[in-house]
């Protein structure tokens, strides 16, 4: 998309991320219904991305199309020892404003996040999505990411 730019996010974009991260939930809503809409400015959805910006092993990326920033992809390296590929990263949430989908914006942010991740050293990239969201699960496998893992929840 013209005029789109790609960023690594630092401390002064937390608004914006939360703002992107407020949308998600709003959005995926629709597929979860234990999700906390109050978590992204809570203490905790804070904390969380103030991590992720300002820690060795998660990163936030911004995509801007001029001066508006209209969608982020937040991940985490880590190690997982039972793994050939010990070297990992997530990607633990991604979001992309309604009116700038299906443009190459997402998939502009995933490939700067691959690229971010591999020069740190990580081998396997993972990422989960809601059951039910067909778009982020057709956007991933699209972009390569295979069937690899079923997680069940149980309200008890």
């Amino acid at each position: 998309m013209e005029g789109l730019t790609v960023e690594k996010a630092g401390r002064g974009n937390l608004e914006d991320i939360l703002s992107l991260n407020s949308k998600l939930f709003e959005y995926e809503s629709q597929y979860c219904d234990s999700y906390s809409m109050k978590w992204t400015n809570s203490r905790y959805g804070r904390e969380y991305f103030i991590n992720r910006l300002s820690g060795d092993s998660g990163v936030v990326l911004l995509a801007r199309v001029g001066e508006v920033h209209v969608g982020y992809i937040c991940g985490l390296k880590f190690f997982h020892p039972c793994r050939s590929s010990q070297i990992m990263a997530e990607v633990e949430n991604m979001f992309v404003e309604k009116l700038y989908r299906r443009k190459g914006i997402g998939t502009a942010l995933l490939n700067e996040f691959i690229s971010y991740v591999k020069d740190i050293g990580v081998q396997r990239i993972k990422v989960g999505a809601l059951v039910g969201n067909l778009a982020a699960t057709s956007f991933y496998k699209k972009n390569g990411f295979n069937d690899h893992e079923i997680i069940l929840e149980k309200e008890i």
